[in-house]
């Protein structure tokens, strides 16, 4: 004599809801204006990223802005550098290395904090080119 079991689990019902949309009017001239306004700004903030430089770190290590921990950094913001001026030192395995701009310009932005550690290609500092 065998035996059967036969389970049924219960189905879970499904209520679906009415999709609702909404028209939109395109003539509506605060749509067409927001859409011009969005667009003004995301074209101006393209424009301003263009002319910045960014001189990338050429190996991997510790950036320090300055030549001794009681100096003043290589470079600020708004200094003016010429190509080939020290914007910093990477250490790497305790060698000191000065890393040179490869372009003349104005700093806009310093990347890093001192004492950090930095990778290879990552940005140091953005320049807005001359």
């Amino acid at each position: 004599p065998s035996v059967e079991y036969i389970s049924e689990q219960p189905k879970p019902e499904k209520k679906e809801k009415p999709i609702k949309s909404e028209q939109v009017d395109s003539s509506d001239s605060n749509v067409e204006k927001n859409i011009e306004e969005k667009s003004d700004k995301v074209s101006n903030e393209v424009a301003i990223d263009l002319n910045l430089h960014e001189v990338k770190a050429p190996l991997v290590g510790t950036y320090y802005s300055s030549p001794k921990p009681s100096a003043p950094p290589f470079v600020n913001v708004g200094d003016k550098i010429n190509k080939g001026d020290t914007i910093c030192i990477i250490e790497a395995m305790k060698i000191f290395n000065e890393i040179e701009s490869d372009v003349s310009g104005i700093v806009k932005e310093i990347c890093l904090e001192n004492g950090n550690p930095v990778e290879f290609d990552q940005g140091i500092i953005k320049v807005s080119i001359d």
